[in-house]
Parts: structure tokens; sequence; C-alpha cells
């Protein structure tokens, strides 16, 4: 139920920002929000883990490489 909560407002976060950066032209905020949609996909990845799907495994590799990258931009 958390876990659910988590991945809602995080998506939410991570569009409306999107979006703010995409109609202001503002592109500072990219790399946090690259933290903030690898952390969102890493929550992902631990739902599809408890349910064991497959997909678990692709989660957490997309995770590591969207933190990869926010760090890197940082």
């Amino acid at each position: 139920m958390l876990l659910n909560i988590i991945i809602a407002l995080s998506s939410i976060a991570v569009i409306s920002g999107s979006i703010y950066s995409l109609l202001a032209g503002e592109y500072g905020i990219q790399p946090y929000l690259n933290l903030l949609l690898g952390l969102t996909i890493l929550a992902l990845g631990i739902k599809n883990f408890q349910k064991n799907r497959a997909i678990a495994a692709f989660c957490f590799l997309a995770a590591g490489f969207s933190l990869f990258v926010g760090t890197y931009m940082l």
C-alpha cells in the first residue's frame, strides 16, 4: 500500500516537473527529475519483485542506469 503511494506521488512529481521544464525552458532541474525517475522505477521494480515477475530485473537495470545518469549530470 505504501509502495503504491510512493510510486503515484513520485510519478506525479516527475510528470509535473517535466511539463514545467518543457514549457518554461528551465533545464536545470533535469538531473533531479532523472534521479526522481530512477527512484520511481526502483519502487516499481521492488513492487514487481514482490509479485515474482520477471520484469523486475529490467526495472532494476533501468533504475540503476537512470540513477547513474542523474548523478553524472549533477
